[in-house]
Order: C-alpha cells, then structure tokens, then sequence
C-alpha cells in the first residue's frame, strides 16, 4: 500500500503573487505519496497530478497563491525526472 503525506501551509506571505514550487523526489520505500493537498488548491480540468512511484524518481510542482494561501492554483511542471 501507499503510505501518504500531508501537505499543510501556513504563515503565506500576504498582499503578493506568492509561488511555492516542490520538488518531489520518491525514496525508499517505494509508493509515499502526498495524500491531501491543502484543501483550497485548484487544479483545473486535469485534477491533481498523479505522482510517480518509482525509487529516485522526482515531480515538480508549482503552487501560486494571491490572496496568503486562501486558494492555490496546481499545476504538475514536470514527471519522472
């Protein structure tokens, strides 16, 4: 099974566009996945990437916000890496 990670942000800067980007690299063991993202991300038509699972492997990801974290725009950069 996957053992799952929780994404949580707090203490956003206000009163700017604000960019968090991730870089998620898969260890050991395999299938860690990030289970909820913070609930106000939208990611548009596509939803919320599917990560890889394979050991060494990394996504990127970029979080924006404008309004302190109040909503985040996803979207899935790069896969696999």
């Amino acid at each position: 099974g996957y053992t799952g990670i929780w994404l949580n942000t707090s203490n956003v800067p206000t009163g700017c566009v604000f960019r968090l980007t991730l870089w998620i690299k898969q260890g050991t063991p395999n299938n860690q996945l990030i289970a909820r993202w913070p609930v106000t991300t939208l990611w548009g038509t596509a939803g919320a990437p599917v990560l890889s699972t394979e050991t060494g492997k990394t996504d990127i990801i970029n979080l924006v916000t404008y309004d302190g974290g109040t909503t985040w725009f996803g979207s899935l950069v790069g896969k696999g890496f």
